[in-house]
Protein backbone atom coordinates (compact mmCIF):
# COMPACT_ATOMS: atom_id res chain seq x y z
CA UNK A 1 0.00 0.00 0.00
CA UNK A 2 3.15 2.37 0.97
CA UNK A 3 4.47 2.09 -2.16
CA UNK A 4 1.20 2.44 -4.22
CA UNK A 5 1.13 5.61 -2.48
CA UNK A 6 4.35 7.21 -3.06
CA UNK A 7 4.04 6.03 -6.38
CA UNK A 8 0.72 8.02 -7.12
CA UNK A 9 2.35 11.24 -5.19
CA UNK A 10 5.11 10.86 -7.37
CA UNK A 11 3.00 11.25 -10.30
CA UNK A 12 2.20 14.91 -10.50
CA UNK A 13 6.01 15.75 -9.91
CA UNK A 14 7.38 12.90 -12.76
CA UNK A 15 5.28 15.16 -15.26
CA UNK A 16 5.90 18.28 -14.05
CA UNK A 17 9.64 17.66 -14.71
CA UNK A 18 8.70 15.75 -17.99
CA UNK A 19 6.25 18.38 -19.28
CA UNK A 20 9.18 21.17 -18.84
CA UNK A 21 11.51 19.47 -20.38
CA UNK A 22 8.99 18.80 -23.73
CA UNK A 23 8.16 22.48 -23.76
CA UNK A 24 11.64 23.12 -24.60
CA UNK A 25 11.92 20.66 -27.15
CA UNK A 26 11.82 21.54 -30.48
CA UNK A 27 10.29 17.94 -31.75
CA UNK A 28 7.34 18.48 -29.78
CA UNK A 29 4.57 19.83 -31.52
CA UNK A 30 3.86 24.11 -30.81
CA UNK A 31 -0.39 23.20 -30.78
CA UNK A 32 0.29 20.69 -28.39
CA UNK A 33 3.01 22.85 -26.02
CA UNK A 34 -0.99 25.40 -25.96
CA UNK A 35 -2.24 22.67 -23.58
CA UNK A 36 0.02 22.79 -20.40
CA UNK A 37 -0.24 26.83 -20.95
CA UNK A 38 -3.97 26.62 -20.86
CA UNK A 39 -3.92 24.53 -17.94
CA UNK A 40 -2.20 27.55 -15.97
CA UNK A 41 -4.12 30.03 -17.55
CA UNK A 42 -7.33 27.80 -16.24
CA UNK A 43 -5.59 27.43 -13.26
CA UNK A 44 -4.60 31.21 -12.43
CA UNK A 45 -8.49 32.46 -13.39
CA UNK A 46 -10.34 30.98 -10.31
CA UNK A 47 -13.64 32.22 -11.48
CA UNK A 48 -13.59 30.06 -14.46
CA UNK A 49 -17.18 28.56 -14.18
CA UNK A 50 -16.82 24.70 -14.86
CA UNK A 51 -17.31 22.49 -12.13
CA UNK A 52 -13.83 20.84 -12.01
CA UNK A 53 -11.50 21.23 -9.30
CA UNK A 54 -8.40 24.08 -10.47
CA UNK A 55 -5.81 21.62 -9.40
CA UNK A 56 -7.71 18.45 -10.96
CA UNK A 57 -7.91 20.56 -14.64
CA UNK A 58 -4.16 22.09 -14.43
CA UNK A 59 -2.81 18.21 -13.94
CA UNK A 60 -4.90 16.78 -16.60
CA UNK A 61 -3.47 19.31 -18.95
CA UNK A 62 -0.14 18.60 -18.00
CA UNK A 63 -0.98 14.82 -18.41
CA UNK A 64 -2.43 15.11 -21.60
CA UNK A 65 0.38 17.12 -23.08
CA UNK A 66 2.48 14.50 -22.15
CA UNK A 67 0.79 11.60 -23.48
CA UNK A 68 0.59 13.76 -26.64
CA UNK A 69 3.65 14.37 -27.20
CA UNK A 70 6.22 12.18 -29.66
CA UNK A 71 6.72 9.13 -28.03
CA UNK A 72 10.34 8.76 -28.92
CA UNK A 73 10.76 11.70 -27.44
CA UNK A 74 9.02 11.16 -24.18
CA UNK A 75 10.77 7.45 -24.17
CA UNK A 76 14.73 9.78 -24.47
CA UNK A 77 13.84 11.94 -21.54
CA UNK A 78 12.54 9.23 -19.47
CA UNK A 79 15.63 7.24 -20.02
CA UNK A 80 17.82 9.43 -19.48
CA UNK A 81 16.37 9.97 -16.24
CA UNK A 82 16.58 5.97 -15.63
CA UNK A 83 12.85 5.54 -15.66
CA UNK A 84 12.53 4.19 -19.46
Amino acid sequence: MQRHLSRWLGFPQQYLRLALLLLQDPRVPWYLKMLPLAAMVYLLLPDFPTPLDDALAFLLGIYLFVRLSPKEVVREYLEAEGRG
